[in-house]
């Protein structure tokens, strides 16, 4: 039998341990169409079926039997043209790396800049496949403590960025699971001290925040910016992400990822979504709504300690003493539910992170904690 290496045999499998919402209509016999998924961030304010007509449009225009044209570069070229009138730059379509979610891309970042024991930082509690991935393809890991209000160490962040001669130095902005937006100059003054270091600045939730630093990859060599259409874009279940970066940088990501990566379906659906922003707009809008009354609402629930402020599409929460929030994720699941336990993470002892929902979805998360923690 062959053997996995000591890398893997060490992984936790900790992250495979939330059910699904299959396992909890089959666990607790509730109908798969009753649950109310709040737990992975997804955004549920774009209607179904306007995203399915897009889909009916791509398949009317192109063959689903044959490969996309990668030649054409069609989709690299539309988040180019996207982002020059945003942040007016001049971008092209050769500062674009597709993949399939972010994840590959942070997975292909670690395959790229990290050799064996090679060290790569973020600042925890934040997302964990940075961690996950600098393992699997043989770095080590190295971790810095968000302060107590979770902002950035950023004196801490620089003295092992020196020290510990760092290859990576990962960001997320605003942050997951806390929600909270890093301040502009925190992270430039990061990036421009981190000169020998590869940064990656996640802004997989910025379009839900204040302001995004995409600008700055014009900027500095060493700098990469991750993006989503999983959250804002409501295409989740494409598994679509990008990344822009210098020229030098992504010719590296061309030379290792595989031609065809990313499905024929979400490929296409990249510059037919960007061509609708306005809609997007619109749903990013009635989020930020929808947060601040979930925000406020939480706040008054006898039970939580506190609800902290968001610049995502998310809430994280803290329960009191009196009440164990793997216990209350448990029984909100029985009456179909779903949330996220976050109180394995550093900082976050006792805590849940909810989803932002439609208004009957966020109202039935309150109505039933509401209950559970009377």
């Amino acid at each position: 039998m062959i053997e996995p290496s000591k890398t893997i045999r060490s992984l936790s499998l900790s992250k495979f341990s939330e059910l699904s919402p299959y396992e909890i209509s089959k666990k607790y016999n509730i109908p798969r169409e009753k649950i109310i998924k709040l737990d992975t961030n997804e955004n549920f304010f774009l209607e179904r079926g306007w995203i399915n007509n897009l889909i009916y449009e791509i398949l009317e225009e192109f063959d689903i039997r044959a490969y996309p044209d990668l030649s054409s570069r069609l989709a690299e070229k539309s988040i180019a043209d996207f982002w020059n009138q945003k942040i007016e730059k001049n971008l092209n379509e050769e500062n674009v790396i597709i993949g399939n979610g972010s994840d590959e891309l942070i997975n292909l970042t670690c395959r790229i800049f990290l050799d064996q024991d090679e060290k790569s930082l973020t600042s925890e509690p934040t997302f964990g496949m940075f961690k996950f991935y600098t393992s699997i393809n043989g770095g080590k890991f190295v971790s810095v403590l968000l302060n107590n209000d979770f902002t950035l160490n950023v004196n801490k962040i620089l003295e092992k960025v020196k020290s510990e001669k760092l290859k990576l130095l990962f960001i997320t902005s605003p942050n997951n699971p806390t929600g909270n937006q890093f301040p502009k100059q925190e992270i430039e003054n990061i990036i421009q001290e981190s000169e020998n270091c590869v940064v990656v600045l996640d802004e997989a939730y910025a379009d839900f925040a204040d302001y995004s630093l995409m600008h700055l990859v014009t900027e500095f060599d060493n700098l990469i910016v991750t993006r989503s259409f999983s959250k804002v874009f409501g295409m989740a279940g494409l598994r679509v992400g990008y990344l822009v970066t210098n020229e030098k940088i992504s010719d590296y990501f061309l030379r290792v990822k595989s031609p065809y990566n990313v499905n024929f379906i979400g490929y296409f659906m990249i510059p037919k979504i960007l061509t609708n922003w306005n809609i997007i707009e619109e749903a990013i809008s009635k989020i930020k709504e929808e947060r601040e009354v979930l925000y406020n609402e939480l706040k008054k629930i006898n039970g939580i300690m506190k609800a902290y402020e968001s610049k995502a599409n998310f809430i994280l929460i803290k329960l009191t003493d009196e009440y164990n929030a793997l216990e209350v994720q448990e029984k909100l699941m029985s009456r179909g539910i779903i949330v996220r336990y976050r109180g394995a993470l550093p900082l976050l002892e006792n805590c849940l992170r909810i989803s932002v929902g439609t208004r009957d979805m966020n109202q039935q998360v309150l109505f039933n904690l509401k209950q559970i923690l009377a």
